[in-house]
């Protein structure tokens, strides 16, 4: 990521020309790791990789991602949720893909699983869904303990997880979250299947 964020003095607006002239100037070193970049971001284009690294706005793009997510946390029908993990997870790789702050990503995935939790509270859910949660959850802590950033979101995540209503939909859920949270050092499994009293 270092060699691309020294690009930002380039202007996006630059010729093919002027591209090949400047990285005519670059050593092997150099360019091999350009390369390395490009092909680490494997969910972006290249095109969208280099416009992002050489006009860097995280917070924009954070918001366009929360936007994108929310519409797709916001599927809902006949009662129940339609939304899709596989979605949203792709929507946050993308997002990790464009080499954004560890205190992005964290609050991007407590963000995103906030609106699920609050859709959670009105809406039933399928097991799959259930399930995705509580990955994403663990997800969450795992990145913030990576980046010796825990003690700092622990509260945040505990509240997120805590229903502030009813609990008759999805009761499941919120017990599965509140386990993974208090086992997270553990290594319990992320499988479960709601019981049919409890759901």
């Amino acid at each position: 990521m270092a060699l691309c964020r020294y690009l930002t003095f380039l202007y996006i607006t630059m010729s093919l020309t002027g591209v090949k002239k400047e990285l005519k100037g670059y050593s092997r070193e150099q360019l091999t790791e350009l390369i390395v970049d490009l092909y680490q971001a494997k969910h972006l284009t290249t095109r969208e990789y280099l416009e992002f690294m050489l006009n860097p706005d995280e917070e924009k793009l954070h918001s366009r991602t929360l936007e994108t997510i929310e519409r797709e946390a916001d599927r809902i029908k006949r009662g129940a949720a339609r939304f899709r993990g596989t979605k949203i997870k792709r929507e946050l790789q993308r997002f990790d893909a464009f080499g954004t702050s560890a205190e992005h990503r964290v609050e991007l995935r407590l963000e995103t699983l906030r609106m699920l939790c609050h859709t959670a509270l009105s809406y039933s859910f399928s097991t799959a869904q259930g399930n995705y949660m509580v990955k994403l959850l663990l997800e969450t802590m795992e990145i913030a303990d990576r980046n010796l950033m825990l003690p700092k979101y622990l509260r945040m995540i505990k509240e997120t997880i805590a229903p502030g209503g009813s609990t008759w939909y999805n009761r499941w859920i919120f017990t599965e979250l509140q386990n993974s949270f208090d086992d997270y050092d553990t290594g319990s499994t992320l499988d479960f299947r709601p019981s049919k009293e409890n759901n």
